[in-house]
């Protein structure tokens, strides 16, 4: 009899009857730049566990020819094939018996142009044209890629795809002679194909692993490869890096980069790399900036490509962190993966803390750890201060759960989290328990609590109860802090939230906020600067007594996932010896100031009286923060004239105080701060309007227009190009337009769709849509068109009535990827500021199914709720600030 707890589906979760253990994969006859359909066959050995006449498994989207299944020498054909929801079930006429047995299938399948699963990625004609190749060239015009992250492998073959369903792969591949194949294992041999002009290529056998990370890629290649320095088991590790032809040149510095980092990750995690080779492939559209496949990791141009003399300075950086955090993914969530999509910040916040881990260990003069705290740690805040937020560890029912999981709280809070506790335990301590962690689940999978059980074996800390609230619940708190003299200070903790019950335009029934006390490490130090101090405060409020006889204060923490509100005395006092302060602890003090005054726990003036008061030393991390502060301001600006020119005024006496240097438009340099810091003192300057800089702004914007030799930095391009189509309109649209759609370098796409979102007329502004729906823009790119719209109020109101007025095409586009629909979403609709507007999106989708898009959409209406009460309370504090008309 069946079982039905283990031989049907249950909360979305595969039967328990059958165990997969070893794929047999063909892919046949594509039918390349015709209909894209190929033939496949699967065979997959299994463990039967129990007396079973029904086999259930994944497929979506294929069709299925046939199906049996061989036990002992006996084969039994099915009696009936059902494909529906996303499952293949497969009816026997007898039970098979427990032990081993092969699954056998043939099918049929679609390369698709979504970027998701087996897919087809088309190469740029301009870039095409610039390696003396055409879309016709023996299929150079397409790279066949995959992407099975999170539920997509069952759309490219039929398979057990659940995490937890680990399995060892062999792969054959039928593919045009011209072209060459790539996947996780090396070549074992290549035969002729079937058809005329085809090659089969067979692949080695792969190491146990789970089905999302198994991967391919069919394209026209030319790589660069350097060996590790150190040997992996025995050998030393080839790494190449793959690219379109002509490409190449511009993956020297990644080469480098990425077999030195997977030495460093060897040893710092205690184990040798497994596999024999690490590739790193290029593709043309790829919508995630990488993907850490097992030995191939896919990568989008500019998350790894640089050239030194046409990049933008932040490409070089970016490319480090995403190198360093895909391979971090070869041991952590790779050897071990998460068990299922709920803990998915074991793998994400994980190798996101990692990778800048890496990126610091090899050059620490970039100080990302102040970029750590100013951008990743400021992020995870502002989605985890909304009521839509969701706990690290979350409930994981549907695919379109797991999808949706892919968010700022796995990645950026998980990996905040995770800095934080490797700060309360030590670093070196919190790596031995990273490496027993690996050791204990190497190639199998794990929890949460099995990485908290390795972790407090080797520091004798108990990690689950200090880390559980900041897992397993939302949000975060603020401490509240004051001295009681003597040494002593009191302490109050409380949830963090942008937007309370109380302010205008929140729904009743909000949520209030919780009684979650969290375990929070907090650092005291005497307000005369002597002696520190650490604690940690496990209670809702109380009192933290000291050996010091005089006043204490909590600093500012860089590491503690939460934000600080001192008394007015406290601050003074910080300001008063700020000479003894660290970039690490003004970042966020300033960061925690301005998260308190949007939210109303602190008036405008006590910020206004920090900013003035720093003294500057040149720290661009230290110059953005302060720069985020009054553009939080402009929030309450609300169109009034004497408000807003109170403000220039203020922002402009300001910056006399942080910059004493001329501007260096062609600044050569490897330093990055350096870089940095000019960009942030140009964009400060044209924000005050100096005539000058814009002067100068127009005649270098003049000079690249009628392709004169270019005198500018290329990480200045961005902001001439913005510029100049805000201030010229029309002439400089196009000429930003025509150069998009002309460019071959490897970050200038991204560089111009930037620049075409400032446009100030709504015209352009759905002309640009137009375009970006249309044939000549990859789907990859059109959410740099929705953010850079989205950024500015004129652009954001033009991009709200296209969607609109054409919601079908746009749904219909953006929902062939989820990841599209997600960005698009949230980076062009959720910096509206208006309860009016707020009730708009809201009616306009009540009626449309937005299931697969549901979580983004409840952050956009919380953001532009927040955002309302942001404005409300800013408003008629500065127009009391500003001062009678």
């Amino acid at each position: 009899m069946l079982s039905k707890q283990t031989t049907t589906v249950e909360g979305g979760f595969l039967p328990t009857c059958v165990t997969p253990t070893h794929y047999s994969l063909a892919i046949r006859n594509i039918q390349w730049g015709d209909s894209w359909k190929y033939s496949g066959q699967v065979t997959i050995a299994a463990t039967i566990n129990e007396p079973t006449s029904r086999i259930i498994l994944h497929a979506e989207g294929l069709r299925v020819e046939k199906a049996d299944i061989s036990q002992n020498g006996h084969e039994l054909l099915a009696t009936n094939v059902d494909t529906t929801n996303g499952f293949l079930t497969i009816e026997l006429p007898r039970d098979i018996s427990p032990g081993v047995a092969s699954i056998h299938i043939t099918f049929q399948g679609v390369v698709k142009d979504s970027m998701e699963g087996f897919y087809r990625a088309k190469h740029d004609p301009q870039s095409l044209k610039a390696a003396g190749t055409s879309q016709d060239d023996g299929g150079a015009g397409y790279t066949l890629v995959t992407q099975f992250e999170p539920c997509d492998a069952r759309t490219a073959f039929p398979c057990f795809d659940e995490p937890r369903l680990k399995a060892t792969f062999e792969l054959e591949l039928d593919i045009p002679e011209g072209l060459t194949a790539l996947a996780n294992m090396p070549v074992a041999a290549v035969t002729a194909g079937d058809s005329p002009g085809t090659k089969r290529v067979r692949f080695e056998p792969t190491v146990t692993m789970s089905t999302y990370l198994l991967a391919w890629a069919i394209g026209s290649f030319e790589y660069l490869e350097r060996m590790t320095r150190r040997e992996h088991q025995g050998r030393k590790i080839p790494v190449r890096v793959y690219t379109a032809p002509g490409y190449s040149r511009h993956a020297r510095f990644a080469v480098e980069y990425a077999a030195a980092t997977l030495d460093y990750f060897a040893d710092i995690f205690g184990a040798d790399y497994p596999l024999p080779k690490c590739d790193h492939v290029v593709v043309p559209e790829f919508i995630s900036g990488a993907m850490e496949n097992w030995g191939l990791i896919v990568y989008r141009p500019p998350k790894i490509l640089f050239d030194d003399e046409t990049s933008d300075n932040r490409v070089k950086l970016k490319a480090c962190y995403v190198i360093a955090h895909e391979l971090a993914h070869q041991w952590f969530g790779n050897l071990v993966t998460m068990d299922w999509w709920n803990a998915l910040w074991l793998n994400e916040g994980f190798a996101t803390w990692a990778g800048y881990l890496a990126v610091d260990h090899f050059y620490p003069e970039w100080q990302i750890w102040p970029h750590f705290t100013a951008n990743v740690m400021s992020e995870a805040f502002s989605l985890d201060a909304l009521d839509a937020t969701h706990p690290i560890e979350a409930d994981v029912g549907t695919t379109w759960d797991a999808r949706q999981m892919f968010d700022d709280i796995s990645y950026l809070k998980g990996a905040s989290v995770i800095r934080m506790l490797s700060q309360h335990l030590g670093v070196s301590v919190f790596l031995k328990g990273i490496a027993m962690y690996l050791k204990r689940h190497a190639y199998g999978t794990a929890t949460t609590g099995d990485l908290f059980a390795a972790l407090e074996d080797v520091s004798g800390v108990a990690v689950s109860g200090f880390m559980d609230a900041w897992i397993r619940r939302p949000g975060f708190p603020m401490v509240e802090t004051k001295p009681t003299g003597s040494g002593e200070l009191h302490y109050q903790q409380s949830r963090f939230l942008l937007c309370s019950a109380k302010d205008e335009g929140q729904s009743p029934s909000a949520p209030a906020p919780t009684n979650t006390v969290w375990q929070i490490p907090l650092q005291v130090s005497a307000q005369n600067g002597a002696g520190q101090s650490n604690v940690i405060v496990q209670a809702k409020q109380g009192t933290i007594a000291t050996a010091d006889t005089t006043e204490v204060s909590v600093l500012p923490s860089d590491s503690t996932f939460c934000h600080f509100k001192y008394s007015s005395e406290e601050r003074l006092s910080m300001l008063a010896r700020q000479s003894t302060l660290t970039c690490n602890e003004i970042i966020p003090l300033l960061r925690d100031i301005r998260a308190l005054v949007a939210s109303g726990h602190l008036p405008i003036i006590d910020m206004l009286e920090t900013c003035t008061s720093l003294e500057h030393n040149g720290n661009v991390f230290e110059l953005g923060e302060i720069a985020k502060c009054l553009d939080l301001l402009e929030a309450g600006v609300e169109g009034n004239g004497r408000v807003g020119r109170a403000l220039l005024d203020y922002r402009r006496s300001l910056s006399k105080n942080q910059h004493s240097q001329s501007i260096n438009w062609g600044i050569k340099t490897e330093e990055y701060q350096a870089i940095e810091y000019q960009r942030v003192y140009i964009q400060t300057l044209l924000a005050h309007e100096d005539p000058d800089t814009m002067r100068a702004v127009e005649q270098y914007y003049a000079d690249w227009a009628e392709a004169r030799e270019i005198a500018f930095a290329p990480s200045f391009r961005g902001i001439i190009l913005g510029y100049a189509v805000a201030k010229l309109g029309r002439p400089a649209y196009e000429a930003v337009k025509a150069s998009y759609v002309a460019d071959t370098t490897v970050d200038g796409k991204e560089v111009c769709l930037s620049a075409l979102g400032r446009v100030r007329d709504q015209d352009l502004a759905w002309d640009l849509l137009d375009f970006a729906f249309s044939d000549k823009m990859t789907l990859q790119n059109v959410h740099l068109v929705f953010s850079s719209l989205g950024a500015s109020g004129e652009g954001r109101v033009y991009l709200w009535e296209y969607v609109k007025s054409n919601w079908q095409k746009v749904h219909e586009t953006l929902s062939k990827c989820a990841v599209v629909m997600n960005w698009c979403l949230e980076m062009g609709l959720s910096h509206f500021d208006s309860a009016e507007l707020h009730e708009e999106m809201e009616g306009f989708f009540a009626g449309k199914d937005t299931s697969s898009f549901h979580q983004v959409l409840l952050v956009v209406l919380d953001r532009i709720k927040a955002n309302a009460a942001v404005r409300n309370r800013l408003a008629p504090q500065l127009r009391e600030w500003a001062g009678p008309a």
